[in-house]
């Protein structure tokens, strides 16, 4: 089994300055946005953990996903925060391919997760 987690691009999900407070094709501010680490980077990262392991037979589960609360430096930041949690567990879910227990941004903080989904191998 192989264990990963995603917090990419660091600098809007896991760094405590406000610099970097929104993610994705949505995001208003090009300067409170990073310039790697979007939609199409986390599609390759997924596609990249399936195309090396899931097609040989090995689980893969995300342990952890999130990013941190940067209301305070851009009152949009939960917008983000969510279109980001929201862009991995569509792929998660997407993909039927990962079972997996993470964390994820929520409004408010983050949050346990947990698939029930039967039909996850």
């Amino acid at each position: 089994m192989i264990s990963a987690h995603y917090y990419s691009p660091w600098d809007f999900a896991g760094e405590e300055n406000g610099n970097i407070a929104q993610w994705g094709a949505t995001a208003t501010n090009p300067a409170k946005k990073s310039t790697w680490g979007q939609e199409d980077y986390l599609e390759s990262q997924f596609k990249s953990m399936y195309d090396k392991f899931v097609t040989q037979g090995y689980p893969v589960v995300i342990g952890e996903f999130g990013a941190i609360d940067k209301a305070a430096y851009d009152s949009t930041n939960n917008v983000y925060r969510a279109a980001f949690a929201k862009a991995v567990t569509k792929k998660l879910n997407r993909t039927k391919w990962f079972r997996y227990i993470g964390i994820t941004a929520t409004m408010d903080s983050m949050d346990l997760v947990c698939s029930t989904d039967p039909t996850t191998p």
